[in-house]
């Protein structure tokens, strides 16, 4: 049996590419796009604010992607993407709406949580 070599490469390259990248893969484009009105609406946050709210996303599907197998044995597939879309969708509007720095790191929080369950 033959090993594909090929597809370790480009997971390698692609892990090359992310962390030399000036922007992280799972920045949120927002970040980018409204930089000074971000800033402004959270009141000037430090740099590890501004990380916490990037990076709370992957904890959250991590955590989540440790149950999502055995959630899916119960439940069955279709139940468990329905519930990792519904938590994105929450997240999102947690987000969308949100009043300050808690209320979006909570909506990043839920919506990692959603994508723990769609991986």
């Amino acid at each position: 049996m033959q090993r594909c070599y090929v597809r370790n490469y480009y997971r390698y390259l692609d892990l090359i590419h992310s962390s030399l990248s000036p922007f992280p893969a799972n920045t949120p484009p927002f970040l980018h796009l409204a930089g000074p009105y971000f800033k402004a609406y959270f009141h000037q946050p430090t740099r590890f604010e501004l990380a916490t709210m990037v990076a709370i996303l992957e904890i959250g599907a991590f955590i989540t992607s440790i149950l999502a197998g055995r959630v899916g044995d119960i439940f069955g597939r279709r139940a468990t993407i329905l519930m990792g879309a519904t938590l994105f969708t929450i997240g999102g509007l947690f987000q969308a709406f949100t009043n300050g720095f808690r209320m979006m790191v909570l909506g990043r929080v839920l919506a990692g949580n959603g994508v723990g369950f769609l991986r």
